[in-house]
């Protein structure tokens, strides 16, 4: 999405405004029962005011977007958005946005993964480490999501299913299913 508002959106370049990003969300979510949908959001677009950029605060909380990538808009060279040097926003702006940007984003991924807990998934393990004295296994939902579980057995390479236990921000603690 990048931004949450529909004059931002234009001044980016991109071919759809508030509303239609809304309808296709909206639609995908409509249409799958257990969808988890990222996006990306810039703070600090040149030329963006605080109104347009609360816009896309309130486009994270309520479309309930699970995950997103954030960043401190940085310009690009050959670019038009890099051109428009008189818009530029002070660095102190920008990261004060950032930083209220990478709040919403923590507050709806952790309620994202709340939802999950006590529910079975099938995870990938990707690799076993040893934490605090035992054994984990470090996997991946379907949807990218990290997942721990405690294991003697080194199943790196598996699908395994686990039941999800606890919830935080970054990563989902689970027991495996046998």
């Amino acid at each position: 999405m990048q931004s949450g508002n529909s004059r931002v959106l234009k001044a980016m370049n991109r071919r759809y405004d508030r509303e239609q990003y809304y309808q296709i969300f909206n639609k995908i979510r409509n249409r799958f029962e257990e969808v988890e949908i990222t996006s990306d959001f810039i703070a600090g677009f040149p030329g963006e005011t605080e109104e347009e950029f609360l816009d896309t605060l309130s486009a994270i909380e309520e479309l309930k977007i699970d995950y997103s990538n954030t960043a401190i808009y940085s310009p690009r060279p050959f670019t038009k958005a890099g051109k428009m040097t008189d818009l530029f926003i002070p660095e102190e702006i920008k990261e004060e946005r950032f930083k209220r940007l990478h709040e919403v984003n923590c507050k709806m991924t952790l309620e994202s993964n709340k939802k999950l807990v006590g529910k079975i998934y099938e995870v990938l393990c990707e690799s076993q480490k040893e934490k605090k004295g035992q054994l984990m296994m470090n996997a991946r939902t379907r949807t990218g999501k990290l997942v721990h579980f405690q294991s003697d057995k080194d199943l790196t390479g598996h699908f395994v299913n686990v039941k999800i236990t606890k919830a935080q921000t970054w990563c989902l603690y689970a027991e495996l299913v046998v």
